[in-house]
């Protein structure tokens, strides 16, 4: 799997009502169809959690971003307690929705 985060929360989303949050840019598990179900998303899950905490980092949240293209991850990111704070229509693709 790859996990990739700031390490620096970011108040870039204030106006969406996100502060104080370390950004999530990457976290997949590869050959997910093969690995799907092991557990394997979850690991990456407490990893993020762990990581910033041995960091010491100050923050309110975590947040990403995720296409309506990829149901599964918005499933799998809600599952994990995310919530969606904010909805974007054609932000990087026309026509389609960007959850944060």
């Amino acid at each position: 799997g790859v996990l990739v985060f700031k390490t620096i929360p970011t108040d870039e989303y204030a106006k969406e009502g996100v502060t104080g949050s370390v950004e999530v840019k990457s976290l997949f598990v590869d050959q997910s169809n093969q690995n799907s179900g092991r557990g394997l998303g979850s690991c990456l899950v407490d990893k993020l959690h762990r990581e910033v905490e041995q960091l010491g980092i100050a923050y309110n949240s975590f947040h990403l971003t995720v296409s309506e293209t990829k149901p599964e991850s918005l499933q799998f990111f809600q599952k994990k307690g995310f919530r969606v704070a904010y909805e974007w229509k054609d932000r990087y693709m026309p026509g389609v929705t960007e959850y944060l």
